[in-house]
């Protein structure tokens, strides 16, 4: 609860991310309201697992509901630090 902005890390290899972020939500709802009245940040996770369309088809899914979405793999390090910088540019 004292958190500034809330991360989703979502594995883009599931069935349905979505769904996946929505349970989330159900359970913060569930646990404290506050929560998500924070800034959320989605990080799609393990891209380099996925096609290039199933990539961009789930950030504009995401997107679509107004949520940033960054995408980051473990075998690319450019992609970590790049959220790394965004994300203490936004806690900072």
């Amino acid at each position: 609860e004292k958190t500034k902005i809330l991360v989703h890390c979502v594995d883009i290899t599931q069935d349905n991310p979505v769904a996946s972020y929505d349970m989330i939500r159900h359970e913060f709802e569930q646990f404290s309201k506050e929560l998500l009245l924070r800034p959320e940040i989605i990080l799609l996770t393990k891209v380099d697992l996925a096609e290039a369309g199933i990539v961009k088809n789930h950030t504009e899914l995401f997107e679509k509901r107004g949520l940033k979405v960054y995408t980051c793999s473990v075998f690319d390090p450019k992609s970590i630090k790049r959220f790394r910088e965004v994300l203490m540019k936004t806690i900072s």
